[in-house]
């Protein structure tokens, strides 16, 4: 094999190109070798479009120039603003108690609005509800929103509006601590835990993987996004009001790159 390389490494440099091109076994002697040439420069295996240059004119750079130009599309998971503000007694409020933003939530979903303002959205999704409705409008002011039915706040049975305190007295710490850590819902509300997961699935699948696209919903809700798609770090369930993450639209799939991102003043 050595020999055979000598003899074809000698040969003109016209002849050379085109038997470089020509002969595959010879071009993986002559890569194995290490072998430096101007031609063999432009040689790039298609897994180093990132580690070698090409030459000017071919197609090796035409295809690496495509390659940094693809991005991947993001969905970003809002929550809704509050909807009580301090002083307030706090209700555990679900799906079916339709709160507005309170006086603070208001001033959340704008400071979302200034945080995603550099953000190009192709399509945009709310629950029905008006907290959320109220926070899409914030972000997106005059683009148009879709509402889809499963980014609805979770029914919380017989402690739906009752006071935090009232809701522990029924079902205990422990039942709030499985929910709060684990997405276990306590005895008698109503979560279709499987159904969530799989609509989240689903709409992950038919977004558009080269655009942005913002969806506002609820805490009960946004938990269960988290188990379809790929966590690198550890991140709490709760999305707290105001706060917002960050899925990249990977080709070997969903990606969470940001959690609980609350802006701030």
């Amino acid at each position: 094999r050595r020999d055979a390389l000598e003899r074809f490494t000698k040969l003109p440099q016209s002849n050379y190109a085109g038997r470089f091109r020509a002969a595959p076994r010879l071009r993986k002697w002559h890569e194995h070798w290490n072998c430096k040439s101007r031609t063999a420069a432009n040689f790039v295996p298609r897994d180093r479009y990132e580690r070698r240059p090409a030459a000017r004119g071919s197609p090796h750079r035409a295809a690496r120039r495509s390659f940094h130009i693809m991005s991947s599309g993001r969905v970003y998971i809002v929550r809704h603003g509050n909807t009580f503000d301090k002083g307030d007694t706090i209700l555990r409020v679900g799906g079916r108690t339709d709160l507005p933003l309170s006086s603070s939530g208001l001033a959340q979903a704008d400071r979302l609005s200034k945080a995603l303002k550099n953000i190009e959205f192709g399509q945009a999704f709310s629950s029905d509800l008006k907290r959320t409705r109220q926070t899409a409008q914030a972000i997106l002011g005059e683009q148009a929103y879709d509402i889809a039915e499963f980014l609805t706040e979770v029914d919380y049975g017989p402690d739906e509006g009752r006071a935090e305190t009232d809701v522990i007295a029924r079902i205990g710490a422990k039942a709030l601590e499985k929910w709060d850590e684990q997405a276990i819902p306590p005895t008698g509300w109503k979560v279709d835990v499987d159904g969530l997961r799989t609509a989240w699935q689903a709409f992950l699948a038919g977004c558009d993987g080269k655009s942005n696209t913002l969806v506002v919903t609820s805490n009960g809700v946004a938990r269960f996004l988290l188990d379809v798609v790929k966590c690198v770090t550890s991140v709490p369930l709760k999305l707290r009001t105001g706060s917002y993450g960050i899925i990249e639209l990977r080709p070997k799939g969903p990606v969470l790159i940001g959690w609980d991102i609350r802006p701030e003043d």
